[in-house]
């Protein structure tokens, strides 16, 4: 009877310290970036990106014991008609072992759908509803008994002498999180969450009794807080509370961003947070384009076990992520950045020193002269086709009058400079900064005579013809913003088989 009461003190000291204090939600000290469901199941609505993580935990808890968690997470995103995301599914897989080989083991199967709702094209609302199983086994062939001691030590060899069979606990879970979040082109800049698990409040005992899960919150927030260089600030915080056990971790990341041509090329990560736990954790990552590796460790000064060791732990996490569908809406969004930002353009230093340069240029030259020699009309029906008159291009399209220039036109080289063609990049982006923009308006502006086309040119199999003319329409939108009446500006697409993708500017005399 004895020995009974020593296993069944057993079994419940491990059950209580492993899932049951934390409602079946496995914490990883990362509840950042590196494991989105684990903190909030609505994050699978909240990036338009396919997510596969893979997470190891090890938690220090007796002398040569332990706690090993493993969790694989899936993301992937829903995706309406119009590449936009309108929600996305997420598939939870957890494993925990505890005690000498494996003597508790939890796994755990959980999947969720999730919703967004966009109040604009950065800020967002996500909410999601998860469920799945919980799978409990004590094998009781890897306990001991006094039957199993003798005068020479221990005999493995020796039967139990007790009528023990595998214990075993099963289970479903409810778990749902609402999250609210804001976004630019580029980055997360803020987002504030709260989760709550076993809301069916499950029985988990593995005996006769009932014994219900307490139910859990978990509220976790950051914020983008300053840029400086290549180096970003992000404060975070986590607080959870189930019954009358309370926690928070509290501290924040910074990251260093390596870019090339204006791209960020891979990105490193450190992070340090102090947990009420009693435990200092400190965190490192690293990302390039599609891969982020991640690695923690819980520096635990506190709380220590019955042999005087702290109860420290570690994490390493692996992240692939694929950002194919999310570009194309990130695209459409930074257009629209761009396009209110035109009316009173923020520009950099090297934009204002460009301008300066440029307007000093064309002050000390003559302005554009152009003479119209020739009128084309395009009648309806007729194929579009580009001609060359000059150094300057003349397109015909469209069945309405247009009057186009012979080219006696001298340019500056600095004109010619900024009326070259504009090719896209392999994502379809046409690099145009604000400084290039605000030059061609005032040219417009001390040339009333003059009209401009915006031509965009693509192959009929490219995929992002599409994208190059919103893209078109949107210079277009910001030569307005600028001054320049709708009149004095034309847009075109010619479209045809080899064509090459690129946008072309005309100049035309009214």
């Amino acid at each position: 009877m004895k020995q009974k009461f020593y296993l069944l003190f057993f079994i419940l000291s491990i059950n209580l310290y492993s899932f049951s204090t934390k409602g079946q939600a496995t914490f990883f000290s990362q509840y950042y970036e590196p494991s989105p469901l684990l903190q909030n199941p609505a994050w699978a609505a909240a990036r338009q990106e396919v997510w596969a993580l893979l997470n190891f935990r090890r938690q220090q808890v007796g002398v040569g014991q332990g706690i090993n968690t493993t969790a694989f997470q899936f993301i992937f995103p829903l995706i309406d008609n119009a590449n936009y995301q309108v929600g996305g599914f997420g598939l939870l897989a957890l494993n925990e072992r505890a005690g000498k080989g494996g003597l508790l083991q939890t796994n755990a199967i959980l999947v969720n759908l999730a919703y967004r709702v966009s109040f604009s094209d950065y800020e967002h609302l996500a909410f999601s509803l998860q469920g799945g199983y919980f799978f409990r086994r004590l094998n009781a062939g890897l306990l001991t008994t006094e039957s199993q001691y003798t005068l020479n030590g221990f005999d493995a060899s020796l039967p139990l002498n007790e009528p023990l069979a595998d214990f075993r606990s099963d289970f479903p879970a409810v778990n749902a999180g609402l999250l609210w979040y804001g976004e630019d082109e580029e980055k997360l800049l803020y987002y504030i969450g709260v989760a709550g698990y076993t809301l069916n409040r499950p029985n988990t005992t593995w005996f006769a009794e009932v014994s219900r899960i307490p139910l859990l919150w978990n509220v976790t927030g950051e914020f983008f807080l300053a840029e400086k260089d290549n180096w970003t600030f992000h404060p975070t915080l986590r607080y959870w509370e189930q019954s009358i056990r309370r926690q928070a971790q509290l501290g924040a990341l910074a990251r260093y961003h390596a870019k090339e041509r204006n791209k960020t090329k891979y990105r490193l990560g450190a992070g340090m947070w102090y947990n009420t736990n009693k435990a200092l954790v400190a965190s490192f990552d690293f990302w390039q384009k599609n891969y982020q590796f991640s690695f923690s460790y819980d520096f635990a000064f506190g709380n220590r076990n019955i042999a005087g060791q702290t109860l420290s732990a570690f994490e390493i996490s692996l992240l692939w992520r694929n950002p194919f569908e999310r570009n194309k809406k990130l695209k459409k969004q930074k257009q629209k950045t761009e396009k209110q930002d035109m009316g009173n353009p923020m520009l950099t230093q090297t934009d204002k020193s460009a301008i300066e340069n440029f307007q000093d240029t064309l002050n000390k030259s003559t302005q554009i002269a152009l003479d119209t020699t020739q009128k084309m009309i395009k009648q309806a029906g007729e194929a579009n086709r580009v001609e060359q008159k000059g150094s300057l291009k003349v397109i015909v399209r469209e069945p309405i009058e247009i009057s186009a220039q012979k080219s006696k036109l001298k340019l500056l080289p600095i004109e010619k400079q900024m009326l070259k063609p504009v090719f896209p990049d392999k994502d379809g982006f046409l690099e145009l900064d604000k400084a290039k923009i605000y030059q061609i308006a005032q040219i417009l502006e001390k040339n009333e005579d003059l009209k401009i086309k915006i031509v965009i040119f693509a192959d009929k199999d490219y995929t992002e013809t599409e994208f190059l003319k919103i893209q078109a329409d949107d210079l277009k939108e910001k030569l307005i913003l600028q001054g320049i009446t709708p009149q004095r500006i034309i847009r075109q697409n010619v479209v045809r088989k080899n064509e090459k993708n690129r946008l072309e500017w005309v100049l035309l005399q009214k």
